[in-house]
């Protein structure tokens, strides 16, 4: 890594939706940033995150925009409970985007709740 990614500068609070529970962050780069770390999920799921993001990308569906970002130790230094939930060092983020909400995959595909026409389906 280099020292062009964003440094996370606050972390703001836990987002309680979805199963990893993520925190919300302001970088450095004065942008908010949804981020996931180790401990709270494993190495392998926040490669596997990272890799659909980039795929994501790549096949041009709607995905925030997304990065690595450093948390630094002295963020971590004087908040113990902190240091139990999010690693210091690199971290995967995406944008925020405000008023955003999770939807499952069955609400993904409800016509009522996003229209045909907005919705993007990829097939092998």
């Amino acid at each position: 890594m280099d020292d062009q990614s964003p440094h996370v500068v606050e972390i703001i609070r836990r987002i309680r939706e979805g199963s990893t529970e993520p925190f919300l962050c302001r970088c450095d780069d004065n942008l908010l940033y949804v981020v996931k770390s180790m401990p709270e999920m494993p190495r392998r799921q926040l490669i596997a995150e990272f890799i659909s993001a980039c795929l994501v990308s790549d096949i041009g569906l709607p995905f925030p925009e997304f990065t690595i970002v450093y948390v630094p130790e002295e963020l971590l230094e004087f908040t113990p409970d902190l240091r139990k939930q999010i690693n210091a060092g690199y971290a995967f983020a995406t944008r925020y985007i405000e008023n955003a909400v999770s939807l499952s995959f069955a609400q993904s595909r409800n016509d009522s709740i996003i229209p045909l026409n907005d919705q993007k389906v990829f097939r092998l």
